[in-house]
């Protein structure tokens, strides 16, 4: 009697915990692609379980169940419930996307676009993206938009780039109703209508869009389009801070740091500064060396400024080189090194920077780190002055005064202190003085 008693409980158990699977004959194939698809998102009821979405995906796929498909597609592509094949996610894709599922054909749209798994070709890639567009997939519409707007794969048309962005943006996508706001804040495909802008960069903010919060920032700082509200605009800015959006945490550290339109909080600057800098924003990293250079806001240490000042430099911030330069002349936080010197001002004066000219010349007129040339430091000077840097105006007044790389000229010499000093420069006022010269 036990053992018949055992039979009939392991029986029982049997048919209790015998999960859904069990009942996959009794399934349509969209039946099966569903809970695929609620296995793979956590949705209906499901937690998310990648060994299951593979399961009913499978069963539905050799049923030619295109959800099924693509969901056998993402695990493939991503090596979950089953071990990772680009070859195979392809082939599901590529299967799914003929059938006419959006999802797929945004998949395939985006391996030709971005050339992973596939050689990029953007004539591929707008064709998949228009197929899902034209279903009415937001994402794709905002795909769409982005390949008009920069020619790619197809004519480059920013009007109907604006069409397929406001598809996407009037369907809630908020990468949609960013682009949207910024083809009205800069009349690219529709005329300009810095209002329209805002409320569509809004409508993007609410939705957590961090590039669409920074751009509201700046309007709500500038009275743009919208009432002036600085505290508002901090709030946005602050938003697309914490999302960690970089080109925020910057501007968010100079506000602080500065003092602008807010309290001055130096010690919050710098962690912005910090976060933005070693996310590699130049100009982050440039005025954190400078920070560190000039002990303003923290504890001075040319180690530290010199290595931000070459990371901003790597980065192509021009002012860097000349920056770094001065380190390396004086031997701040790095070996004295004239010859460095003079390559890193001759960099930064070959970008244009007025203050890297203006110390080269230096380095020529005293033959440190090159051979002293006075004729060069006369040139460089010269070119310095012609751009307003008052200190190469009275040096370059001195070269005329004296006949130092040029020929003497005492009066062209005095004419060329009387604009220093008139510009501010009281090396050139303290000399006119002592000549009895006005400026």
């Amino acid at each position: 009697m036990k053992s018949f008693i055992k039979i009939i409980l392991v029986i029982l158990f049997v048919i209790i915990i015998t999960p859904s699977y069990a009942q996959t004959d009794s399934l349509t194939p969209a039946q099966m692609g569903q809970l695929a698809s609620d296995y793979w998102y956590g949705e209906n009821g499901k937690t998310i379980d990648p060994n299951a979405a593979y399961k009913w995906a499978k069963s539905a796929a050799e049923k030619q169940d295109a959800q099924g498909m693509t969901i056998l597609g993402h695990c493939y592509s991503l090596g979950k419930g089953v071990p990772q094949s680009a070859e195979e996610a392809l082939k599901w894709y590529r299967k799914a996307a003929d059938q006419g599922n959006a999802e797929a054909q945004i998949k395939l749209g985006v391996f030709y676009h971005e050339g992973e798994y596939l050689e990029q070709n953007y004539i591929e890639a707008a064709k998949w993206y228009r197929k899902a567009a034209e279903q009415g997939n937001a994402r794709a519409q905002y795909y769409l938009g982005d390949l008009y707007a920069e020619g790619d794969g197809v004519e480059k048309n920013t009007t109907e780039a604006f069409k397929w962005y406001s598809k996407s943006a009037e369907q809630g996508y908020a990468k949609g109703q960013f682009m949207v706001g910024l083809s009205y804040q800069f009349g690219e495909g529709v005329q300009k209508n810095v209002t329209e802008a805002a409320k569509w960069y809004c409508k993007a903010a609410e939705q957590g869009n961090a590039e669409a919060q920074l751009q509201l920032s700046y309007l709500l700082f500038n009275g743009d389009g919208v009432e002036q509200n600085k505290e508002e605009a901090l709030k946005w800015l602050r938003k697309a801070a914490e999302q960690g959006n970089t080109k925020a945490q910057f501007e968010l550290s100079c506000l602080l740091f500065n003092g602008e339109d807010v309290e001055q909080n130096k010690e919050e600057a710098l962690k912005w500064c910090r976060i933005a800098a070693y996310k590699g924003h130049p100009k982050a990293q440039f005025n954190l060396a400078y920070y560190y250079e000039k002990g303003d806001g923290t504890n001075q240490n040319y180690t530290e400024a010199a290595k931000w000042y070459r990371k901003a430099a790597e980065q192509g911030a021009i002012l860097a080189y000349n920056n770094l330069g001065i380190l390396y002349e004086h031997g701040y936080g790095v070996d004295q090194n004239y010859a460095e010197a003079a390559k890193l001002y001759r960099k930064g004066a070959e970008q244009g920077d007025i203050l890297a000219y203006n110390n080269l010349g230096f380095l020529y007129f005293n033959g440190e780190g090159v051979e002293k040339d006075y004729k060069e430091a006369f040139n460089l000077w010269k070119k310095a002055a012609d751009n307003g840097n008052i200190h190469s105006q009275y040096n370059v007044g001195m070269c005329y005064y004296n006949g130092y790389g040029v020929q003497k000229d005492e009066r062209l010499g005095i004419t060329w202190f009387q604009n220093a000093a008139k510009n501010g420069n009281e090396e050139a006022k303290k000399f006119l003085s002592n000549l009895g010269e006005s400026w």
